[in-house]
């Protein structure tokens, strides 16, 4: 059981890690640097952003890895208890 529970809590992490680098994404956008064209200025941000979308992209495959994990995990308990269950009665 505490197997599931660290899953479960190593997903909420990651998922909150998620949250965190989205909105780090969002945040980069290079408006008052200088005075320069819009173009260049989508540039910087696309540019910089890339990293950052594949760190998010990392992460979310971090994470589907896990939730797989954890299913698997709940169907080997649910199947561990049926037959408990079936042996005892």
């Amino acid at each position: 059981m505490s197997v599931i529970i660290s899953y479960w809590l190593w997903i909420r992490y990651y998922e909150k890690q998620i949250i965190e680098k989205k909105r780090d994404i969002y945040n980069v956008y290079y408006d008052n640097c200088e005075p320069v064209a819009q173009f260049v200025i989508d540039g910087r941000t696309a540019r910089d952003r890339k990293p950052l979308e594949y760190d998010l992209e990392q992460l979310e495959n971090k994470r589907k890895f896990l939730v797989d994990k954890f299913m698997v995990l709940n169907l080997i308990m649910v199947v561990l208890i049926e037959l408990f269950i079936k042996n005892i009665l």
